[in-house]
């Protein structure tokens, strides 16, 4: 669904494998900072980044649109946060804290928005149905929220 939406995602695949217990499904994500035939790509978090515990309250789509500007300068690169955001408050996904987003170092030194992970809808914390990362100055973002981020 992510991907439908515009959303950079690394590659992914479901397969099944036997276990003593049966068949069993399973997801696979491909690890993004290890392309093919390169060295290791560096990785920074905007928790690592901003000193934020990924469970601190205070966290906000805003923190992550400053570190991404900081880190790349490019303002292209919001569209595709706002992509992300939208689909974290429409599809459910609470757990969008500050160790889920995060910026890759190429070989010449550039900063870029990593691909998206982890988007998988979740009742956030202590299943309370808020957000981690609060959007518009809300936990609970409408999209009325999410256009007042988008225009801003």
């Amino acid at each position: 669904m992510a991907r439908a939406c515009g959303v950079v995602m690394p590659q992914t695949r479901l397969f099944e494998i036997d276990t003593p217990k049966g068949r069993r499904g399973l997801f696979a994500v491909r690890r993004f900072d290890r392309p093919e035939h390169s060295e290791t790509l560096h990785v920074h978090t905007v928790s690592g980044l901003r000193h934020i515990h990924h469970h601190d309250h205070g966290f906000s789509y805003e923190v992550v649109v400053d570190t991404l500007l900081r880190m790349t300068g490019n303002f292209r690169e919001v569209d595709q946060l706002f992509r992300r955001a939208a689909f974290n408050v429409l599809a459910g996904n609470c757990d969008e804290h500050s160790k889920n987003f995060a910026f890759l170092m190429s070989a010449d030194g550039q900063w870029s928005q990593s691909p998206a992970c982890n988007l998988t809808p979740s009742p956030g914390p202590a299943r309370r149905g808020t957000h981690v990362a609060s959007l518009n100055g809300t936990p609970a973002p409408t999209l009325s929220d999410l256009q007042a981020f988008g225009a801003g």
